[in-house]
Parts: structure tokens; sequence; C-alpha cells
């Protein structure tokens, strides 16, 4: 799965004067601009103060390596980020991902709308409304998209956002599940969380390029469906990076596949959270095996992965899950093979929704 071609230009520029009215009826002397390298420590602090915990789930480095790798250094580009100051001191942050997308056997450029962060002593003067209205974007951005929080969802819908709701994840009890627990009983220990001998890092895993040459990119397994472009770099740069990614491998002749996932707890149940499942061919046989490597190896009550409907999930013996992502989507070009505003344009994974 190998990167082709140039990145397309996924910029924009400030609206002038995008503040001005709020900051006169405020009384506020607000000022919004483009960011800079040394507002980083400012933006951290007010990211972990708005967020509670930021970032979530996976981090084994500092909040600094954590923003550099997500808004710097991905390999689509690096982010689009505003921010907002009042009086000099910063109130208000957004960022856009550059983000490709693949369907109908075409890369599509968009951007994903993230880390919106107001300081909480400063809300109500319409800054989120303001840093949501400010760019103007490049014409090579041809939709911008995000999965946001209840309160970021709350604002898209003030704008007009088409909200994108239905899309499901499912989960698989596995098969070491103690009867105590599905009936209610308490666990004897508290879950263990360490990797098993069965699995190995996603780094590791990723660093296998005869692997990753067998497997089929996305868009091939999806076809007409929104899928990221889930070329080398991407997923080195996506997993590679923490050790909470783990993998099982599973490697036959002219039958390829690599599942990433990552532990987390859910109550007292311990979840092996499938992130990708990448396939040397479109085979459902083939997948089947695959999370079942995952459900051996991970040493976990329940596996959760995503699938584009409950009838393609059945196979795997999986119920729906009791949570739903929900985009919003802002189309800018009239030039798009399908509607990224309905649920069944997307094949999202897991890893496309979490912590981003």
């Amino acid at each position: 799965m190998r990167a082709s071609g140039s990145l397309p230009n996924l910029g924009g520029r400030l609206i002038e004067g995008s503040l001005a009215g709020r900051a006169r009826a405020s009384g506020k002397a607000l000022t919004i601009r483009l960011f800079q390298p040394h507002d980083e420590p400012a933006v951290l602090e007010l990211l972990g103060a708005a967020f509670g915990e930021w970032p979530r789930g996976v981090l084994d480095g500092t909040r600094s390596e954590y923003f550099r790798w997500k808004h710097l250094e991905s390999p689509f580009g690096r982010s689009l980020m505003v921010v907002v100051e009042l009086n000099g001191s910063i109130v208000g942050f957004y960022a856009y991902m550059p983000w490709l997308l693949c369907t109908h056997g075409r890369t599509v450029a968009t951007l994903r709308a993230v880390d919106l962060a107001i300081d909480q002593r400063h809300r109500m003067l319409g800054i989120s409304l303001a840093l949501r209205s400010a760019m103007e974007f490049s014409r090579d951005v041809e939709f911008v998209w995000g999965n946001p929080n209840v309160a970021s969802a709350r604002g898209g819908r003030r704008l007009g956002r088409p909200e994108v709701s239905g899309l499901r994840s499912f989960v698989r009890p596995c098969a070491r599940l103690p009867r105590t627990l599905l009936s209610g009983g308490r666990r004897a220990r508290e879950p263990d969380l360490r990797p098993a001998p069965a699995q190995t890092s996603a780094a590791s895993a990723l660093a296998d390029r005869a692997l990753l040459e067998r497997l089929t990119v996305p868009a091939e397994l999806h076809g007409e469906r929104l899928a990221t472009l889930k070329h080398d770099d991407y997923l080195r740069w996506r997993y590679g990076r923490w050790s909470s990614y783990r993998a099982v491998c599973f490697d036959a002749p002219g039958e390829a596949g690599l599942a990433i996932f990552r532990h987390r707890r859910h109550g007292r149940f311990v979840l092996a959270d499938v992130c990708e499942l990448l396939l040397e061919r479109r085979d459902a046989g083939l997948e089947r095996r695959l999370l079942r490597h995952v459900a051996a190896a991970a040493q976990a009550d329940f596996v959760l992965c995503n699938f584009p409907s409950r009838r393609s999930a059945a196979p795997f013996g999986s119920l729906g899950y009791r949570t739903q992502e929900t985009l919003m989507a802002l189309v800018l070009s009239e030039q798009l093979p399908l509607d990224p505003s309905v649920p069944r344009s997307w094949a999202l994974s897991r890893g496309d929704l979490e912590l981003l």
C-alpha cells in the first residue's frame, strides 16, 4: 500500500473581521489569528482544561509529543490551526487536520475539524461560532467533516451543518468470558491490560514491508464508500508511535491479514478495540478468521469492531453496540461522487474515529 502523487493544497485563509462584531458587542478585545509555534504551551494548557483529559486512551508520551504527532507530523500534511486571543491570552483553539479519503477509485481531499476548545471563563461570547466560520478553505478541499462531542455538535447544528448519525460499532463476546460476568457476578480480580505473549506491537507488525505489500487498500475493499486512504506511511504514523497499539498477523498462502487493536476498560470488562482490519482480499471467511485470532490473542472479554451494517456483522456473532458515532460534514465541492451526509456513504474503522 504505497502513497502516490503529491499532496493537494488543503490550506486556507482567515476571513478578516470574523470577530469584529462580537468583540464590539461583548466589550472584549478578541483577536483571531493563525497558530504560531510559540503558542503551543498555552494551547496545551487550554486543551487540558477544556477536556479534562487530553489526549485520552493511548498516550505514553508527553502532551507536547502527542500534539506535534497529531498536528505537525501527519503524512497527509500539517494541520491548519487557529487561536483566539483575549487581551494577549489564548482563550480559544480549533484545528483542521488534512485527511485523504478514497471512493469510486479516486482520492477525496478533506479537512477534519478537531480539538475545538474554549476557555470556560470566556464562553457565551460567540468564540466557538467565530472559530467555525473564520476560514475560507482552499479549492482543493472537497468537504470539511468531524465526529464532534455533544457540545460541538450543538454548535454545528446552529450553523446548519448536516448531521450524519447511525454509524454503529459491533461487539462480540470472547469465548473466554466467564459465565459469572454474563450473569452479573463480579470479577475475581482486576483485569490485566498488559500485552499477552501472542500479541506483537503494531510498530513491529507495520515494519513488515512484505506483509504490507500484500494487503489491499480500503478503497478496493469498500468500493463506493468513503474510506481513509491507508498507505504505508499513514499506517506507521497512525499506529506505530504509541505502544498501546497491538497487532495480530495472519499470513498464509493467498490469505494475508493484519488486525490492529488496543485494550481499554469498560466498567469491569476489558475490550479489545479493533482499530483496523487489513486484508489481502475481500473475503468474509478471512475476516472472520482474523477476528478470531484477535479474540484468542487479546485475552479480553469482548472484541469491538466496525461493520457497514448489522447484517454484515452477524456472521461474526456480533451484536450492535449501544453507542453511535455522529459525523458532521460541510460540503464544498459539487463534484463529489456521493453524499457524505448519508451514513451508508461511509466505511470508517474504529481507528478512524477514536482519539482524533
